[in-house]
């Protein structure tokens, strides 16, 4: 009798365990459509957005001459600034170090690439930052990106 009455509850266990799976995959199920249903407009409407995008780009679209032009009008402009007497003071060789800073360069990098010891370097730098009248490595590249006078030949 204990043998029968302990495999029908296991029975009923496992009955219980089936019907508490199923349960739960269909709250997941009805779940899921529900979040569905809710996303669906949205991608929707978000198709028919780029879809205009996408039109209004085609219709204002320029042609390569036309960005050319557009480009070098706003070269043209910069090169028009008028350099402070500061940045032309810098030496072709401080100037080579301000553009190897402006890559992020460390002074032993610095020092490798010019071919000096790294206590070489620190009087470069000592001299760029007192013409630019500038405090640090951040504040001269700073300076040489305003006034585009490092290049990108390097």
């Amino acid at each position: 009798m204990l043998l029968w009455s302990s495999i029908a509850i296991t029975g009923l266990l496992l009955i219980l365990l089936f019907l508490f799976l199923y349960l739960n995959k269909r709250k997941n199920h009805n779940l899921l459509q529900g979040q569905l249903s809710l996303i669906k407009p949205k991608n929707e409407l978000l198709a028919q957005i780029n879809k205009e995008v996408k039109d209004e780009v085609n219709k204002t679209q320029i042609s390569l001459e036309e960005k050319e032009a557009v480009l070098s009008n706003v070269f043209e402009k910069s090169k028009n600034i008028e350099l402070p007497p500061e940045l032309l003071a810098l030496s072709e060789r401080e100037l080579e170090v301000l553009s190897y800073l402006a890559l992020g360069w460390s002074d032993e990098q610095l020092a490798n690439k010019l071919f000096v010891s790294k206590s070489t370097i620190k009087p470069h730098l000592r001299r760029i930052y007192s013409k630019l009248l500038v405090r640090g490595r951040a504040e001269a590249v700073n300076i040489a990106h305003k006034y585009n006078i490092i290049g990108n030949d390097l």
